[in-house]
């Protein structure tokens, strides 16, 4: 296994953990000290693994499967997943998991999830249809999406259910 595979794994795993605290007390108010202290720490966990990330993409590209196993293959997506706060740094890891996903290396529904975020952080409708926003009535509804009646073929395609719209 790959050098990285086990920073991968424990960093996916400090991720998880904060999201959960955080989902916790997604009841709070936003301006409550305990709901914005949970938020700090997802956002400090998510700035902090990008920026080791971005070393671990310019030294050996995007982690392929075969070499850091399932688990840290995952780790690797969920990493680039959550690096909302730097556009550039999502649509590389985007690119590079690409080549990954050509190379059977790497999900392909995964990548799915991936495109839709970076292509709505550019502020243009996703592709697949995983991203979804809370309302203020505490639903959760798609966000708007690229020619909704092709959305199955693209998902069934990538590896995901289709969708009941």
């Amino acid at each position: 296994m790959d050098n990285h595979a086990a920073e991968l794994t424990e960093r996916m795993r400090s991720d998880v953990q904060a999201r959960e605290r955080w989902q916790a007390l997604w009841d709070l108010p936003p301006a409550d000290p305990a709901y914005r202290d949970a938020y700090a720490q997802v956002r400090d966990v998510s700035r902090a693994n990008a920026a080791w990330f971005a070393g671990v993409l310019a030294e050996s590209g995007w982690p392929r499967q075969s070499v850091v196993g399932e688990d840290a293959a995952e780790a690797a997506w969920l990493i680039a997943q959550h690096t909302d706060h730097d556009i550039g740094m999502q649509s590389e890891c985007l690119r590079h998991m690409q080549g990954a996903v050509n190379d059977g290396e790497a999900s392909a529904k995964r990548l799915a999830y991936l495109e839709d975020r970076v292509r709505l952080a550019q502020g243009r409708p996703q592709l697949y249809g995983t991203q979804e926003v809370r309302s203020p009535s505490g639903n959760w509804e798609l966000r708007p999406v690229e020619d909704p009646g092709h959305l199955n073929d693209r998902r069934v395609a990538a590896g995901l259910p289709p969708l009941d719209l």
